[in-house]
């Protein structure tokens, strides 16, 4: 069926709220909401890197050129903190999760992700 012109999704008008520069190139972006605590605004929890989606799948991965970097923006867009996760650490939501959650009850989200204890052999199991 042909969609009609005054369906809800056409009436649907975009606007951006904030906008943070970031760095010079974006090639990926992941964002999640963060409580800074009880009485504090809500963040936004930003993971980027200049690569574009690293996908294990057969045919996809390459080897990355940029590191993950995680960043916390309040409500004004205004950088909180902000954290290079280094070069053992594959930049890409199926190598590196990202999860702010609150773990500990305190009313602040901890930021959980998945790191590597050797830089120098990323994919490596061993300690």
């Amino acid at each position: 069926m042909p969609a009609r012109s005054n369906d809800a999704a056409s009436a649907v008008n975009l606007q951006p709220v904030a906008s943070a520069k970031l760095a010079p190139t974006l090639g990926q972006c992941r964002a999640a909401s963060a409580r800074m605590g009880p009485s504090l605004p809500r963040a936004v929890l930003l993971a980027h890197a200049a690569d574009f989606d690293v996908d294990p799948y057969l045919n996809m991965f390459f080897f990355p050129t940029d590191t993950l970097k995680l960043v916390l923006l309040d409500e004004g867009a205004r950088v909180i903190w902000k954290k290079d996760l280094g070069r053992g650490v594959v930049p890409g939501m199926w190598f590196c999760p990202v999860y702010p959650f609150d773990l500990d009850g305190d009313g602040v989200d901890e930021i959980y992700y998945v790191d590597n204890a050797d830089p120098q052999h990323p994919m490596s199991l061993a300690n």
